[in-house]
């Protein structure tokens, strides 16, 4: 006598719904790897125009001129960046687009934008040496950098400016001016001569481990700046003034950097 094999209908839909299951699991396997293929697609893009626009950058600072440094911090370092060009740290398409476009913008505007002298103290301290509210532009097209910094943090503060302003007057004091001209024979002592030389020729003398810093560079954005003989006229010009004012100028020297601290 054969025998009946009995399938009841819970088996058919358990059945049916494994194989609906197995199906579905698929489906969403093969949509995942076409999500990831576009990913990789669009990150493999991105770094494409990311390293083609940071190869065009490399090559624009490439062009930028020597920058001079006189002072008597011996450990400082000078570089170019490119002004405005965004940073961005997460690991994601959205971010890594933003960068691209940051630094295809800069190409593109470099002329508009142009370029940061940063100053390397060490410690965390890097600044902005070319710009500053003090400073006339009107009064030449070449221009002569200075900065005045409490290195060690030595001076007072005062506490009622601190509580009221903290993220301006917590930190060690920072002054930064510039002066404009257009010929070297135009520089002279009373080029020099203003307040915030004034007060950082006296706190070389009184405050320990104050920095002085003053920079020019031979080109920047292709516009001509100043030789290492004009530099070499400046530092003259100014050792005599600080020699005036008594200031020790045994630690003082002139230093020049080029392209991501090769230093010469």
């Amino acid at each position: 006598m054969n025998k009946k094999t009995v399938v009841s209908g819970t088996s058919i839909l358990f059945t049916a719904l494994a194989l609906g299951t197995m199906f579905i699991s698929s489906e969403t396997d093969k949509i995942k790897e076409e999500e990831r293929k576009l990913f990789d697609g669009i990150s493999a893009n991105v770094k494409e125009s990311k390293a083609k626009s940071a190869a065009s950058i490399d090559s624009l600072l490439d062009l930028q001129g020597r920058i001079f440094v006189y002072s008597n911090d011996t450990s400082v370092e000078a570089d170019w960046v490119p002004n405005n060009l965004g940073k961005y740290n997460a690991a994601n398409v959205s971010s890594m687009i933003l960068d691209v476009l940051d630094a295809e913008n800069f190409v593109k505007k470099k002329d508009s934008l142009g370029f940061l002298l940063l100053l390397n103290c060490g410690q965390k301290n890097v600044f902005i040496a070319n710009r500053s509210i003090l400073f006339d532009k009107e009064k030449g097209n070449k221009a002569l950098w200075f900065m005045g910094f409490d290195k060690e943090d030595q001076l007072p503060k005062d506490s009622a400016k601190v509580k009221r302003y903290p993220h301006l007057y917590n930190g060690p004091f920072l002054s930064t001016w510039g002066i404009g001209f257009d010929q070297v024979t135009d520089l002279n002592p009373d080029k020099f001569s203003n307040l915030p030389m004034m007060v950082s020729s006296k706190y070389l003398n009184n405050i320990k481990g104050y920095k002085f810093y003053m920079t020019a560079y031979e080109k920047d954005n292709n516009r001509p700046g100043i030789d290492s003989l004009a530099f070499a006229r400046s530092v003259g010009i100014l050792n005599k003034m600080l020699e005036e004012q008594g200031v020790d100028l045994k630690q003082f020297k002139v230093s020049s950097f080029h392209r991501r601290s090769d230093t010469r």
